[in-house]
């Protein structure tokens, strides 16, 4: 496509033909004739970009920075919302929660429950008691577990 107007090289580098007029009034230096190295050349060396707005490198990172971190935030959003990742918050309320319980549970075996139940009995009996307290701290796990797991379906 040759290139003979304003608006056919303000297509080409992908500005609007008005700023192409306004770099030509504002810099010295901006290329009179239609060529589209020399354009793209004068851009650069000015730090402009598509939207006509200046950009020293330095602001042009940050604003990268800006969208790659807009961009992960808006994945991790959607990973919440279809349920590929779990919140932190969520997680950290259930881990206390959790450990809250089981710890409960163990302190009230061992100091309440367990001396008289323990009194008295041979080693093979005291496994025995200490086996079944354990299933029970594993099946209120399992059971917290699934609460949870209702609980992120519902939030999702």
């Amino acid at each position: 496509m040759k290139i003979d107007s304003n608006r056919k090289l303000a297509a080409a580098v992908g500005v609007s033909h008005t700023s192409i007029g306004r770099w030509r009034k504002e810099f010295k230096d901006a290329p009179k004739g239609y060529d589209l190295a020399e354009w793209e050349e004068f851009m650069n060396a000015h730090y402009l970009d598509s939207t006509g707005e200046r950009m020293s490198p330095e602001s042009r990172e940050l604003y990268n920075e800006k969208l790659r971190v807009s961009i992960r935030l808006l994945k991790l959003k959607h990973e919440v919302m279809t349920g590929q990742r779990v919140p932190a918050d969520s997680l950290d309320r259930w881990l206390f929660n959790t450990a809250t319980r089981l710890r409960t549970m163990l302190y009230q075996f061992m100091e309440t429950e367990a001396p008289p139940k323990l009194d008295g009995l041979n080693e093979a009996q005291i496994r025995i008691i200490m086996r079944e307290f354990a299933d029970l701290l594993m099946s209120t796990l399992q059971d917290m577990t699934d609460a949870y797991y209702r609980e992120i379906d519902v939030a999702a």
